[in-house]
């Protein structure tokens, strides 16, 4: 039997499930509460109540493990505040941290990794270890597939933070992890929302109206502001960041006749003007004509005519493997791994893409599959239900797959890999456009 901590989780019943499923599987678990929009589904479970300042977390933690005799912690999104000091903690002590997080391939999958997650991620970056493993993995099932409406989603967050009226009474110190608190962001999204039904079928029009013109281009996908995978895992400041280094890079370095198309995160609320930033950096740039931004676009056509894919850590990229597209990553996510995504530079990437080994993203795709993934969702009742069996049964496991794995073959996980080579070209001036 286990004694289950259960950390924050997804703005879902997600977790009160699962730890129902433990219970009922002979386990025991006990929560901490950090917030009123913690409290929500939880309630009536066992909890304890966390209400003061982050910096006596750790103490409280520590003491926590001791005298509830905890064996694994759970939870969600591993570089939230409230989750960086568990990791240390909880390898002094011998516990396992099992870490939960949107699906590495999407839509039908979620993740779990002991560990860590992203950067954090157990899973080798030698890709001989991949080619080598292979033959021990599992052919994956085919992933059960389910209908995830957003506003399934969108309701569970209302709901969930909707409790967060109390943090000023009862959680004062509690500070949301997203640069904006979600409450907020429900004002930018009504505020977006009449506006989608014209901008989708506009940007779905000139989706085709681009691609039928014949013209090369790569894809530029943008990942969230409040995205942690940029915030904590890249070397940029925010996605305006990335943009602007991006868009000086193919000004100087792409061929004339290449087009870069931008598109947005199809959950971006709209609180930050990427587009008019975007253009006006290319007028600047003077390849304000090769720039091609969209709000919402059809991934799928984008991906079966790029010559490229150009990304921080967007599962974008996963997506792009698949299709045997090129792809560059500008930060280290679990996918980048020579013979996968590109290792050149990015002035190189722009002219001379190097696509990835077919035979290798088939053998990564298989370990990612049977060591993180679980078939399943977060939100809508159908997902999941599908993923809490797997996911309690997984928790109880003694290794997980991916340490079974690296225990099982001759190869390990390097202990330190190469710098990588900075992906963007040295720092330059950017050339002066020509007077319109």
């Amino acid at each position: 039997m286990k004694k289950f901590l259960f950390l924050q989780g997804v703005a879902s019943p997600f977790f009160a499930l699962l730890a129902d499923r433990l219970v009922q599987r002979g386990h025991q678990v006990l929560k901490i509460q950090f917030c009123g929009g913690d409290m929500v589904y939880w309630f009536p479970r066992k909890a304890l109540y966390f209400r003061k300042s982050l910096d006596v977390f750790p103490e409280f933690l520590q003491q926590t493990f001791q005298r509830e005799q905890i064996t694994d912690v759970v939870l969600f999104g591993d570089q939230r505040p409230v989750h960086q000091s568990v990791h240390t903690l909880a390898k002094a002590r011998n516990i396992a941290v099992h870490v939960f997080e949107e699906g590495y391939l999407r839509p039908f999958w979620l993740t779990l990794e002991r560990g860590g997650v992203n950067a954090h991620s157990q899973l080798p970056k030698d890709p001989d270890w991949y080619r080598h493993i292979i033959d021990r993995v599992p052919i994956p099932d085919n992933s059960q597939a389910f209908l995830g409406k957003f506003k399934i989603r969108a309701l569970h967050d209302v709901v969930y933070h909707s409790g967060d009226i109390l943090n000023p009474v009862a959680y004062r110190h509690y500070r949301h992890h997203a640069p904006m608190h979600p409450i907020r962001e429900y004002f930018w999204y009504v505020r977006r929302y009449p506006k989608v039904r014209h901008r989708l079928k506009n940007d779905l029009a000139r989706n085709y109206q681009f691609v039928e013109r014949g013209q090369p281009f790569f894809l530029l996908p943008l990942q969230l502001y409040s995205d942690s995978q940029i915030t904590c895992h890249s070397q940029f400041f925010d996605t305006y960041d990335f943009i602007r280094q991006s868009l000086e890079s193919f000004a100087q370095y792409a061929d004339k006749n290449l087009h870069l198309v931008i598109k947005n995160h199809p959950l971006d609320p709209g609180i930050l003007p990427y587009e008019t930033f975007a253009q006006e950096t290319a007028r600047q740039l003077g390849i304000r004509e090769r720039i091609h931004y969209y709000d919402y676009g059809n991934l799928e056509l984008f991906l079966q005519y790029c010559q490229g894919v150009v990304t921080i850590n967007s599962t974008v990229g996963t997506w792009a493997l698949n299709s045997g597209k090129p792809v560059m990553t500008l930060a280290d996510p679990v996918y980048n791994v020579a013979g996968l995504t590109s290792q050149q530079r990015l002035a190189e990437f722009w002219n001379q893409p190097h696509a990835p080994d077919p035979e290798l993203w088939s053998a990564f795709r298989r370990v990612l599959i049977y060591g993180t993934q679980i078939n399943g969702g977060f939100y809508c009742n159908t997902g999941m239900q599908l993923a809490l069996e797997t996911a309690a049964a997984r928790l109880e496991l003694q290794q997980s797959p991916i340490e079974e794995l690296l225990c099982r073959n001759d190869l390990r996980k390097p202990s330190s890999l190469p710098a990588r080579p900075a992906p963007l070209a040295p720092p330059w001036s950017p050339p002066t456009p020509d007077p319109a």
